[in-house]
């Protein structure tokens, strides 16, 4: 048998023993500068994905991807545009539904910075098992599948019955997406975009349409109002309508004249 000892920097003192070989002390090797080495992307991975299940038309995100090379270090140098599209789950085909985004711009597509590139907002509006594919020019990846659930489908109708301090108005359940609809009305506030957690009346449960009566509203005040549908999966709105209260009439009182005197 024979052992063989090597040393980076050409010291020979070799050591024999009773209890073995060994080499002896050794000079470290430097070249003053050191070495750099250049990182290429060769592959696109997923640090943050959806969880699944997710409801249509809520927010999945957030959805990231890093740039790295066949050893995952990351390219930070990489600033391609990334794509995000959606397929059936397995298959190279369009999901039934929309994917879409209220970040980088409402875009699908972003350049990333320093070898990342992250959605913050990401929903998609059908009930359906996809995939987020993610494609730059010519590196590409598939998230793992993502299952969406369908939250119910309501529309909103016209406000009606406008008085100083009160209205009338109502929606239309017209599917309960995956599950029961425990819950329907209508919802308002003074800001756009009112939920279920402003000012609330309840319209019954199940599908078809209700009315509700707004009150202890204030007089000559804009109001915005969206009919909501809950299920088992989350709570969905219809289209917003935006009114404004009647103001209190004004009573001119007159005094009365009698012989040059206010009566």
């Amino acid at each position: 048998n024979q052992t063989l000892m090597l040393s980076l920097d050409g010291d020979i003192d070799l050591t024999v023993g009773s209890t073995g070989s060994r080499m002896g002390n050794t000079t470290p090797v430097s070249n003053s500068t050191g070495s750099t080495v250049d990182i290429v992307a060769a592959q696109l991975v997923f640090t943050s994905q959806p969880s699944t299940p997710v409801s249509n038309d809520q927010n999945m995100g957030p959805v990231s991807l890093e740039a790295r090379d066949d050893f995952e270090n990351k390219d930070t140098d990489f600033t391609e545009t990334v794509t995000l599209t959606d397929e059936n789950e397995s298959a190279e085909t369009d999901g039934p539904g929309n994917l879409s985004t209220t970040s980088n711009g409402g875009s699908l597509s972003a350049a990333a910075a320093s070898g990342e590139v992250t959605w913050a907002n990401l929903t998609y509006d059908a009930a359906a098992v996809i995939n987020l594919q993610a494609t730059t020019g010519s590196l590409s990846v598939e998230s793992s599948a993502v299952t969406v659930q369908s939250v119910p489908a309501v529309t909103t109708k016209s406000v009606t019955s406008v008085k100083e301090n009160s209205a009338s108005c109502g929606g239309n359940v017209t599917s309960s997406g995956e599950d029961t609809v425990t819950g329907s009305g209508i919802c308002w506030s003074t800001s756009p975009g009112p939920t279920i957690n402003d000012r609330a009346a309840a319209g019954g449960t199940g599908t078809g349409s209700f009315t509700c009566s707004l009150t202890g509203l204030l007089s000559g005040t804009t109001y915005y109002v969206r009919a909501y549908a809950t299920n088992g999966l989350g709570t969905a709105y219809g289209d917003q309508k935006v009114f404004t209260t009647d103001e209190f009439p004004w009573i001119l009182f007159i005094p009365a004249m009698v012989r040059g005197k206010t009566q």
